[in-house]
């Protein structure tokens, strides 16, 4: 078995269900860490219906500072992290392209394959909670 990664929310002992194990409000199938420390990321794939679940869960948060950014004309100073839930994010407050995001949504509807490498989204259920389970990879 592996070793939990050594991130702050991670669970000793998974919650409990009436049927057993409390799966929670979203769970990452096949999970793969890189980077140590401080430094680590996960990666997944999921489908855009589970996209869509989480985003509507209000799961997925965007930062600006690793997204495209704030428009440095806006003052005051808009939220840095905002939900996917709450939709397209002022232009007059946030770089952003709704051209580009409803060309993204349409690739997605088709059921093209899209890689969203330049996007950094982040699970964010209020304060991260999981547990990891090895051996239901």
């Amino acid at each position: 078995m592996a070793t939990v990664p050594n991130i702050q929310g991670f669970r000793k002992l998974p919650k409990k269900a009436a049927g057993g194990v409390y799966k929670g409000r979203f769970t990452c199938q096949d999970v793969q860490w890189t980077g140590s420390a401080s430094d680590i990321i996960d990666m997944f794939t999921i489908t855009a219906d589970e996209l869509a679940d989480a985003v509507e869960s209000g799961l997925v948060w965007t930062d600006q500072d690793v997204q495209r950014g704030i428009q440095p004309t806006a003052i005051p100073r808009p939220p840095r992290e905002l939900s996917l839930a709450a939709g397209y994010p002022d232009p007059n407050k946030y770089v952003f392209d709704t051209g580009n995001a409803d060309d993204m949504v349409e690739k997605l509807l088709a059921g093209e394959r899209i890689l969203f490498n330049p996007l950094v989204w982040n699970l964010r259920p209020d304060s991260f909670e999981a547990y990891w389970n090895e051996d239901a990879r």
